[in-house]
């Protein structure tokens, strides 16, 4: 039951991201908002219910912070994971299309890959070289509609697209620490 419940909820997750950015992208065109005012929306209400529902179900919502090394990187999960993750993501929307954010932000597995490689001085499966390389000959692909000479879209949706990757690194990477001591939804909260 635990592997059924968990596929539903990361369908469910990847489901409402695709919403979120398609709403994203819709608010940036039709309604002038900023991404900016839209991140920090976000992230506020999001934090607030979170912490609220932890609250409610007698969850200890300030274990994270009981150590200084703890607290250090929830800080810099929060600016470098979190905030950077978002904030380049949006711009990446704002600047190109939900379609295209997401397409460069999903480079942040392969770039995972590298780092853990490089980490702990081992290459990497074979598998995970494929597929690194098909995903960079899809980005290339998509960002230059096969014509080397031209870029399909914005250079900005190009450089916030390929910054939104690397935050989803290090919206991986960083709480992992926390996440053996702590409740996950207490990190992310």
């Amino acid at each position: 039951m635990n592997k059924f419940k968990g596929i539903i909820y990361a369908s469910l997750g990847a489901a409402f991201f695709g919403i979120s950015s398609i709403i994203a992208g819709l608010l940036f065109n039709r309604c002038s908002i900023e991404p900016g005012w839209l991140v920090t929306t976000r992230m506020l209400f999001s934090g607030l219910l979170l912490l609220a529902w932890l609250a409610i179900t007698k969850h200890n919502i300030f274990s994270v912070w009981s150590s200084v090394k703890s607290s250090l990187r929830i800080v810099a999960f929060g600016i470098f994971g979190v905030l950077f993750a978002q904030s380049s993501f949006l711009l990446s929307v704002y600047y190109g299309n939900a379609a295209i954010a997401t397409i460069l932000q999903s480079l942040g597995p392969s770039i995972i890959i590298i780092i853990l490689a490089i980490r702990s001085k081992a290459i990497p499966r074979r598998l995970d070289i494929i597929a690194i390389f098909l995903s960079l000959i899809g980005v290339f692909l998509l960002v230059t509609n096969g014509n080397i000479g031209e870029l399909s879209f914005s250079a900005s949706a190009l450089v916030w697209g390929l910054l939104s990757a690397l935050g989803v690194c290090a919206y991986t990477l960083i709480p992992c620490p926390l996440i053996k001591e702590h409740s996950p939804l207490s990190v992310v909260a």
